[in-house]
């Protein structure tokens, strides 16, 4: 009877224990959540005012979740509505963060809060009443190297069409990324990079909006002739003539950079500006259009 008894006390000892554990490593985890919340949107949404439904933990690789996000804007009356915040990796060591990870989904942003020219293409293309949007943000900063690697920045808007953006920089220092000023700016070089743009229906949205402006039989690749150059480089005439294709029959364009050598911001303006054919050929540019 003894025995018994104490294998009883044993156990329930333990168990108070296991549970006593496993809420004290949940109340840690909750709070870390938390913390990791606050960091990412002070960096993300720094003017806004930010509150959520629910903050939860997914197993089993504890990313942060909030749920049914609302943020407020002083200049606007009417708040960002967003489904959900996944923070998947966040260095919680630097002010600046060295690797990031984050998916936003389901965000509605009413016209109404867009800048006045933003606002009135959107309504020009055809979108009433508020955007919908998802976004991704996934890098990793080297400062000992000082390359940043954009794993991947992407942006879907609904109805519209999906864009995708990964690249290597290099010459970045920790203070490029606090300050973004354009000195900084400046000493950044591009070493390798590849954009991808899925078509939904913007383009169809933009020949429309076009054609209705310039008057009738006006179509938007018609702006690419006068971009046409028959002494241009090859390089140049293949872009176009891959550019012309995807505003023909809109699905997947596909543009990659491989340049020589590592090129700076301002070398790539300067000779957008003063010399655009050229530019292909600096930027070690291959353009695709598919299905």
């Amino acid at each position: 009877m003894f025995r018994h008894r104490r294998l009883l006390v044993i156990t329930v000892l333990v168990a108070l224990a296991l549970a006593i554990g496993a809420w004290g490593g949940r109340h840690m985890l909750e709070q870390r959540a938390e913390t990791q919340a606050r960091q990412y949107l002070a960096l993300a949404m720094p003017h806004a005012e930010v509150s959520w439904d629910r903050l939860r933990i997914s197993l089993p690789r504890l990313h942060t979740v909030l749920e049914d996000v609302t943020l407020t804007y002083q200049a606007h009356e009417e708040p960002v509505r967003v489904d959900e915040i996944r923070i998947l990796a966040l260095d919680r060591h630097h002010a600046v963060p060295h690797h990031l990870h984050a998916r936003v989904t389901g965000v509605a942003v009413p016209l109404s809060q867009l800048p006045r020219a933003q606002r009135m293409l959107a309504e020009q293309l055809g979108f009433e009443n508020t955007l919908h949007a998802d976004y991704e943000l996934d890098y990793r900063f080297q400062p000992n190297r000082e390359t940043l690697e954009l794993r991947r920045l992407g942006l879907t808007l609904v109805d519209g069409g999906a864009l995708s953006l990964t690249a290597s920089l290099e010459n970045i220092r920790p203070q490029s990324l606090q300050q973004r000023g354009p000195a900084e700016m400046a000493r950044v070089r591009l070493r390798e990079g590849r954009l991808v743009y899925h078509d939904d229906s913007l383009v169809g949205r933009a020949r429309n909006w076009y054609g209705a402006s310039n008057g009738e039989g006006a179509d938007l690749t018609d702006e690419l002739e006068t971009y046409q150059d028959p002494g241009a480089p090859d390089e140049y005439r293949q872009a176009l003539e891959e550019l012309r294709q995807f505003l023909r029959d809109p699905g997947r364009l596909e543009i990659t950079s491989l340049p020589d050598n590592p090129v700076t911001l301002p070398e790539v303006v300067t000779t957008a500006v003063l010399q655009p054919r050229r530019l292909p050929r600096l930027l070690g540019l291959q353009v695709t259009a598919s299905q």
